[in-house]
């Protein structure tokens, strides 16, 4: 097997930074960490609890790669005004138990489906009002 330019270039830069895999790994999992507690905090800092559930829904459909591992039921909770009485609700309608990740994947690896993202984003854009009538 022949390494490409590319593969050779990223272990010279590991190499010449002088510094071991497990450091470079580890900034990796800090930076992902940083960008998931933003992503989270634009969350409970949303204009309302409306607002909160529809960027939500964004990130659902299109999500960042720091979101990819994250689960739904974390995510849902980490939106303004939204507890574990309404979580609970949300993945009822959407069918879901909420260990899922919301990432794009296969359900085999524990991962939403696309059908599962859409319909999860409908509902949390279509159930606004209607939950927080109910609450």
């Amino acid at each position: 097997m022949q390494l490409t330019a590319t593969d050779h270039r990223d272990r010279i830069d590991a190499a010449q930074l002088g510094r071991p895999q497990h450091f470079v790994a580890l900034e990796g999992a800090n930076a992902t960490r940083l960008a998931r507690a933003a992503q989270k905090r634009r969350l409970a800092t949303a204009v309302d609890a409306d607002s909160a559930r529809a960027l939500a829904a964004d990130l659902v459909v299109d999500t960042p790669e720091e979101l990819v591992t994250i689960a739904v039921h974390e995510l849902l909770l980490s939106c303004r005004q939204v507890g574990e009485r309404v979580v609970a609700e949300l993945l009822a309608l959407a069918g879901l138990r909420g260990h899922e990740k919301v990432g794009d994947g296969t359900a085999k690896y524990g991962h939403l489906t696309p059908r599962q993202r859409a319909v999860l984003a409908d509902v949390l854009r279509a159930v606004d009002a209607a939950v927080s009538e109910a609450a």
